[in-house]
């Protein structure tokens, strides 16, 4: 199991986000705070894809299809 956080607790947290995120600082504190916890993580999705419990899921249901 990984250590890396969750796109949930990224959202949550502006270092976390500024870490794994945003390392060039592109976004302000102000902007992250603006956006809802849905929106973070759905940009966490469109930047790095689906998260790897998500890929595990989807790959078990197809099995079973």
């Amino acid at each position: 199991m990984s250590n890396e956080p969750t796109y949930a607790q990224i959202a949550n947290d502006w270092d976390l986000w500024a870490e794994y995120v945003d390392p060039a600082a592109t976004m302000t504190q102000a902007e992250f705070d603006a956006l809802t916890i849905s929106e973070k993580v759905a940009l966490q999705t469109d930047c790095f894809g689906p998260e790897e419990w998500e890929k595990n899921e989807r790959r078990f249901w197809e099995e079973l299809a």
